[in-house]
């Protein structure tokens, strides 16, 4: 989980979140016009992360911020020696150290970034673990198709670059890609449509894209506002699936769909969106979006290596209205679909529903 990430922490002084909270400063929040209150801190941020078993990331402040300041920083969360900043961290309450790993270096910095990627590849090659992406959209055909193919260019592209400067340089220690921004904004159903596509894409590319922070958090859950009562919709459900049962190793996928096109440069887009894993208990799991709005598309889904053994597990999510909104009376109606179908030998057929992200897990001879 990172933090505090994004255009807020182009001015954030880490130093306003520590101590007595009856203490600290509310500030103004420059990026988005608004005061931090600073009740949230450093403290508070990894008594979070720790609750909930996540690995922290924190990101330096590079905008207003200096090299003195991130250093004692780095010293307040991961100094085990009698230092100043250490010792205030035993002061106000934790005598160890947070043992902190990972840090960002700043948030969005350049427009060009294929230039800007090239110099902070060739900067820190050999010494950064990871280089930043970040990628958002919402919306049907123009968006669901286009911003997908853009998504996998990108990754590409960048880890192209990756490549190549550690092939100049001959450098021993890796560079991946890290997504520590990214959403398809959970306004409606194809939200859930469009993150899906964006899972698909990282395991696709698992061997770039090694660390993703999803932006909008507690969006997974929904308030209800006249009760404040919390529920799981359908994004929730999604991140459980892919979560839950995409542990193991991505497969190379081949997948042979009708297309559609958005523009002149855009007009060769499958409307099956696939990944494949093979999970830790020796399961192939399948990940089908129908990016068609209106069809399903019945598909014949083959191994090229051993067979399908007997009955698979099918959970589907599908709402008829792609558009529609969530709601805390609908929240029984979020969860998956799910039901077991024939598949023994080197091929079984399946139909999906339109606008819908389908999850299959096959046991394997």
């Amino acid at each position: 989980m990172r933090w505090p990430g994004g255009n807020f922490v182009a001015d954030y002084n880490w130093m306003d979140g520590i101590g007595p909270q009856e203490d600290r400063p509310t500030k103004v929040a420059t990026a988005w016009r608004t005061t931090a209150s600073n009740q949230v801190g450093t403290d508070e941020w990894v008594q979070l992360t720790e609750a909930m078993g996540a690995e922290n990331m924190l990101c330096i402040n590079m905008g207003t911020g200096t090299l003195a300041d991130a250093m004692s920083w780095l010293e307040y969360t991961n100094g085990d020696q009698d230092t100043y900043y250490a010792d205030l961290r035993r002061q106000y309450g934790n005598a160890e150290p947070f043992d902190i790993e990972y840090w960002g270096l700043g948030n969005e910095a350049n427009i060009d970034w294929v230039e800007w990627n090239w110099e902070v590849i060739k900067a820190l090659s050999g010494t950064a673990d990871y280089l930043s992406m970040h990628r958002y959209w919402n919306d049907y055909y123009t968006l669901v198709g286009e911003r997908a193919m853009d998504l996998e260019e990108k990754i590409h592209s960048a880890y192209s670059q990756i490549k190549m400067v550690q092939e100049v340089y001959q450098t021993e220690r890796p560079m991946h890609l890290a997504f520590d921004e990214w959403a398809a904004f959970p306004r409606d159903f194809i939200s859930v449509v469009n993150n899906g596509q964006f899972f698909n894409a990282f395991i696709r590319n698992a061997d770039a894209v090694k660390m993703a922070n999803y932006t909008l958090f507690t969006s997974i859950l929904s308030g209800d506002p006249a009760s404040g009562e919390l529920y799981k919709t359908p994004l929730f459900h999604l991140f459980k699936l892919f979560s839950t049962n995409c542990r193991g190793v991505s497969l190379d996928t081949y997948v042979q769909s009708d297309t559609f096109g958005v523009n002149a440069f855009y007009d060769d887009i499958p409307y099956l969106d696939v990944s494949t894993v093979l999970n830790e208990n020796g399961q192939l799991v399948i990940n089908v979006i129908n990016r068609h709005q209106t069809d399903q598309i019945e598909t014949e889904i083959r191994t090229a290596t051993g067979n399908f053994a007997g009955r698979a597990t099918v959970s589907e999510l599908y709402m008829e209205d792609p558009y529609a909104t969530f709601s805390y009376a609908g929240r029984e109606q979020y969860g998956p679909a799910t039901k077991e179908i024939d598949a023994a030998g080197t091929s079984f057929t399946y139909s999906f529903l339109p606008h819908s992200v389908t999850q299959i897990i096959v046991p394997l001879e």
